[in-house]
């Protein structure tokens, strides 16, 4: 049966081992000033399919490391994790177009080491269900598309 001196030394660890892997209070400015802050997305367009893998309806998955610079830009861009080397390019080239708000530290913007996954999925259309009496006509299930406006929507 543990001592109470053992449940102590083990309540005592596991602080510590708490405090090393997610940062005490005392990492934390103790004002109530705002001047450090994670850095956020402002800008991230998607990656485009890679057109062959989509039409084979292969689904991957790429891991991209990078430096997010003092301004908030892409830098040192680099794949750690892909299925398809297409996947890899698709991933870097939309990354590199992304922008941030950069950390911030004591006030001052600092670069910042990410990870960013990227996963593409293919989806594959469900047809529409035939009514009672359609599987004799031509085209059915098909649907058109409208007709182009020629005033913009409002």
């Amino acid at each position: 049966m543990p001592t109470k001196l053992s449940k102590l030394l083990a309540l005592i660890c596991l602080i510590a081992i708490h405090d090393l892997a997610f940062g005490s209070d005392t990492d934390k400015p103790d004002s109530g000033a705002q001047d450090s802050r994670a850095m956020t997305v402002l800008k991230n367009p998607p990656p485009i399919y890679p057109l062959a893998l989509k039409e084979k309806g292969i689904s991957g998955r790429v891991v991209i490391e990078a430096t997010v610079d003092a301004a908030g830009n892409v830098s040192k861009a680099k794949v750690i994790e892909s299925s398809d080397a297409a996947f890899s390019g698709a991933a870097l080239k939309a990354f590199r177009q992304w922008v941030f708000s950069p950390a911030m530290k004591n006030g001052q913007p600092i670069a910042t080491k990410v990870q960013i996954p990227f996963s593409f999925k293919t989806i594959k259309p469900t047809p529409p269900k035939a009514g009672p009496g359609d599987e004799a006509k031509p085209g059915a299930g098909a649907t058109r598309a409208p007709a182009p406006s020629a005033t913009p929507p409002s």
